[in-house]
């Protein structure tokens, strides 16, 4: 009995208690800890969504479309996206009102050489491609003398592909920032404008080169722009079989 009633054997029957009123505490601290974390986080969420939706609102309706694409694309890429550069070159196809200083209307209906360079990111199936495009100098004559008009922008696009072997397909939307440089007889001048972009094209993916045939409508309502091209590609990034 002696034995049994020992502060020793007492203190040892205790530790257990004692341990488990200590794991107790620290879960509960961690618990807190956490429930802190997630409020800072939640808060700092709600203040970058505010300050996303300040800088949206501030843009005009097309704007807010590639924005909300943009975010869309960047949130689905992985690590196999591609990096890639290109130029293509071939015929524009322009329809383009002038109007003089008098308020007259004339119009410019012609084809003219075209090229572009682009710059595009893309993953798999889904990406968005940039660069900048001339379009060539449309011109005719007229009892005023000659009609002209420059086209050359920057566009941006988000873009989707499918590919069947070497094979591939793609589609893509987007704006085209146009600047016209325009005459009619000795009267001169320019104009900018936002039009809506989008394409269709073909390709065949060989390793990292690429070569592309696309089709890519450009203007809106009276000013008619479209592009027949063909050019070539270089991915800047290893391919899925050279990673492998």
């Amino acid at each position: 009995m002696h034995i049994l009633e020992s502060p020793f054997l007492a203190e040892i029957e205790a530790a257990p208690k004692s341990l488990l009123h200590i794991t107790i505490h620290l879960i509960g601290l961690t618990l807190d800890v956490m429930c802190v974390f997630f409020r800072i986080l939640s808060f700092l969420i709600h203040r970058a969504y505010i300050h996303v939706f300040l800088t949206v609102s501030k843009f005009n309706k097309m704007n807010k479309t590639l924005f909300a694409l943009a975010l869309f694309i960047f949130a689905s890429f992985g690590l196999q996206a591609q990096i890639y550069i290109g130029a293509s070159v071939g015929n524009s196809f322009v329809n383009k009102n002038l109007e003089d200083v008098n308020g007259d209307d004339f119009t410019v209906d012609e084809n003219a050489f075209a090229y572009k360079v682009y710059a595009g990111y893309s993953t798999k199936f889904l990406g968005i491609e940039g660069g900048y495009r001339d379009l060539g100098e449309a011109k005719r004559d007229v009892d005023l003398g000659k009609l002209r008009t420059k086209i050359t922008g920057f566009d941006v696009a988000a873009r989707g592909k499918v590919n069947l072997g070497p094979v591939f397909a793609f589609a893509k939307a987007g704006a085209f920032f146009a600047k016209y440089e325009n005459e009619i007889g000795t009267y001169s001048y320019s104009e900018n404008s936002t039009n809506f972009l989008w394409g269709l094209g073909a390709g065949l993916q060989l390793n990292r080169l690429g070569i592309r045939l696309e089709y890519e409508g450009l203007g809106k309502e009276s000013n008619s722009l479209s592009m027949l091209t063909a050019g070539l590609s270089f991915n800047l990034s290893r391919t899925e079989e050279e990673m492998e």
